[in-house]
């Protein structure tokens, strides 16, 4: 009873409120840090091995739309006890094996980061969630969300129809890879905006 005394006078209703609907329980903890998303990671050592670290996400949500994604590469060890190392209390250092001195070459080590990506949120979440009721991650009627080929969400599909069709040799320009620069997912990303440009 006193965790929730010491929650309703620290957070207040409210905070309590979202604290315990998020968690589904009331935690108190040693803060250490907050990551480039704006999520805050706590420690408390008496509570048992496994549930003594947890992070809050920026806007509580529900625990059924909380994604592994949210987390940052950065505190994902320290989350799950791979390291006691705080992200915070340390400077990022580049990993790899040195070349040689007399190697001919623009990079420091094997291993060249310039191809890394920034991150973004696995878009699993957003769908719409019908009657014009906006999600947590998105407004009404937009959905990110990948499917499969085929199926009837999927930007590319269309109704099966024949599949006899007369061959002459000479290529249609039918193709629907019209942009064979850019990854799949980015082209699917397109099709998916188009479609809810159309929705609207």
């Amino acid at each position: 009873m006193s965790l929730y005394l010491r929650a309703f006078r620290e957070l207040g209703f409210k905070g309590t409120v979202e604290h315990f609907w998020t968690f589904r329980q009331i935690k108190f903890g040693t803060y250490k840090g907050t990551d480039e998303m704006g999520n805050k990671y706590f420690e408390n050592l008496d509570l048992p091995y496994g549930q003594h670290r947890w992070w809050q996400p920026k806007e509580p949500n529900s625990p059924q739309l909380v994604d592994a994604s949210l987390v940052s590469p950065r505190w994902h060890g320290w989350l799950h006890s791979t390291t006691d190392v705080v992200p915070d209390t340390v400077e990022p250092t580049l990993t790899g094996s040195p070349t040689v001195e007399i190697a001919d070459t623009p990079v420091h080590d094997h291993y060249n980061r310039d191809h890394t990506k920034s991150w973004r949120q696995n878009p699993t979440h957003n769908r719409e969630r019908g009657y014009g009721v906006k999600n947590i991650f998105g407004k009404m009627f937009e959905n990110d969300f990948y499917v499969q080929p085929g199926h009837q969400q999927d930007p590319f599909h269309s109704e099966p129809g024949p599949k006899i069709e007369a061959w002459s040799g000479v290529p249609t320009g039918t193709s629907k890879h019209t942009n064979a620069t850019k990854e799949k997912w980015e082209v699917f990303y397109e099709q998916r905006k188009q479609m809810n440009k159309e929705k609207k």
